[in-house]
């Protein structure tokens, strides 16, 4: 039997929700053979990150994504963020979360220019030091793939994906990956998207802490608790055993991140 592992294509690990108990959380992951892209939303938890990963200890477990969100993109700055980069790339594995959302430009929060320039900056980097990237796409994917047409990128993951059947079928042919967690437990609409997508470009993911009403009692969402049931229902969506499904997972995170198990 192949190697495989639960893996989680977008966990937000530096955010305060984790914070108390990090080190339990990250016991856990080796003990179950857990693989995780841990993501970043600005320069406070991208160098939170640095600090808690930059050794060795836990780089078989933890891929580290360092990125600015673009809720933060017109507070950031993103020169500070580029040294921190550039300063520690050989301990990054990629660039995220980021991306383009029309819902933060709500009384001009997160002007949408601004978003633009702070997540062509993100590709940039992500271009010429050959990293992948995890990106945040929701009301804005068809401006997304057209920004992303422009670079020569790695890796892409179009996190959680939330697109049309049309803009999937982009993604399919551009060589990209959609992740799905645990809304494709209750979510018709995941399930028919899920189910149209390139098996070997599917990936599964908590984005935690985010919670869930639907599911899992409302508690912040960690794969070692979440990880089994969302791939037990993605192997019924797509009507493979778990076995296979966890193997075709396995492959597919191990092809995003560039690395072997």
């Amino acid at each position: 039997m192949k190697s495989m592992s639960l893996v989680d294509a977008h966990i937000h690990l530096t955010d305060n929700e984790f914070s108390l108990y990090i080190d339990s959380i990250i016991a856990t992951f080796k003990a179950m053979r857990i693989k995780v892209c841990s993501v970043c939303v600005d320069n406070q938890t991208s160098l939170r990150s640095i600090r808690l990963l930059n050794n060795l200890v836990h780089r078989d477990t933890i891929f580290q994504f360092i990125g600015i969100h673009p809720l933060y993109a017109s507070r950031e700055d993103v020169v500070r963020f580029q040294l921190l980069f550039e300063t520690n790339v050989k301990f990054v594995d990629g660039i995220g979360e980021i991306g383009l959302d029309r819902t933060y430009t709500i009384n001009d929060y997160s002007p949408y220019p601004k978003q633009k320039e702070v997540f062509e900056l993100m590709l940039q980097l992500a271009e010429s030091h050959h990293k992948p990237i995890s990106v945040h796409s929701r009301k804005s994917l068809d401006e997304v793939l057209q920004l992303m047409s422009s670079y020569d990128i790695t890796s892409v993951l179009i996190h959680w994906f939330s697109g049309n059947k049309e803009q999937l079928r982009k993604c399919m042919d551009r060589g990209y990956y959609v992740s799905y967690g645990p809304a494709v437990l209750y979510s018709e609409d995941k399930r028919v998207l899920l189910k149209k997508a390139d098996k070997n470009r599917i990936l599964t993911e908590t984005d935690g802490p985010n919670k869930y009403s639907h599911c899992f009692g409302d508690y912040p969402a960690l794969p070692s608790s979440f990880l089994t049931t969302v791939v037990k229902t993605v192997s019924e969506v797509i009507t493979m055993s778990y076995q296979e499904t966890l193997e075709m997972l396995t492959v597919n995170w191990c092809q995003y991140v560039g690395r072997r198990l």
